[in-house]
């Protein structure tokens, strides 16, 4: 960004969410400023609609399910946070879960690929702490889908394996998004571990 300070490296910002390319597909077909105002409204909804296919994906009713999705979509967290950017991560969510639990019923390679993109989505998602949070939800629900499944101790292995998989694989589709932030992170001064020493380094200083 050419616009704060002397420049700024929204590459390297791991919490801009310039990688995060579903949002600049929408603002590629519509270049306006509204736009943004409409890709607030709009995660809400895709929110709801990724909840919406995982609880049908569980054998719900669609009222039941219509119910679980409304009540994400405008749970608290999403509407006092509507304009955050880790919104990106929580939007993502439940179609991680959804495509796990179709890998889950029909051990469909297919499903591989799928839920590696979702899984890196939220890693581009822009808050490294959601998805922290995010990540252990979803190992936790691996575990728990396993051991519900009555030949567990046979596809123990095929879960470990799928889990492993699509997380590699997602890492390797967010590679340039955590190529940038190590450049910076490595490079950069962190005000955590302050030293006044540092700035004779710098030649104002000297």
């Amino acid at each position: 960004s050419p616009y704060r300070a002397a420049g700024y490296p929204l590459g390297a910002d791991l919490i801009s969410g310039l990688y995060f390319w579903p949002k600049h597909i929408l603002f590629y077909i519509f270049p306006f400023l509204n736009t943004f105002n409409y890709w607030l409204i709009l995660r809400l909804l895709i929110a709801g609609f990724g909840t919406f296919l995982f609880l049908q994906r569980l054998a719900l009713s669609r009222q039941a399910a219509l119910i679980g999705a409304i009540a994400y979509m405008l749970s608290g967290h999403m509407i006092v946070n509507l304009a955050s950017w880790w919104q990106n991560v929580v939007m993502v969510l439940p179609y991680v879960l959804w495509s796990f639990e179709n890998y889950f019923q029909t051990l469909q390679k297919k499903y591989i690929g799928l839920s590696a993109i979702f899984l890196s989505l939220l890693v581009l998602g822009g808050q490294p702490q959601t998805t922290v949070i995010d990540g252990l939800l979803i190992g936790a629900y691996t575990v728990y889908r396993l051991f519900i499944t009555e030949n567990w101790r046979r596809l123990w292995r095929t879960y470990l394996g799928f889990f492993i998989l699509t997380s590699f694989l997602a890492l390797v589709i967010a590679l340039p998004m955590i190529i940038d932030f190590s450049i910076s992170f490595f490079n950069g001064i962190s005000f955590h571990h302050y030293d006044p020493q540092i700035f004779k380094h710098f030649s104002l200083a000297q």
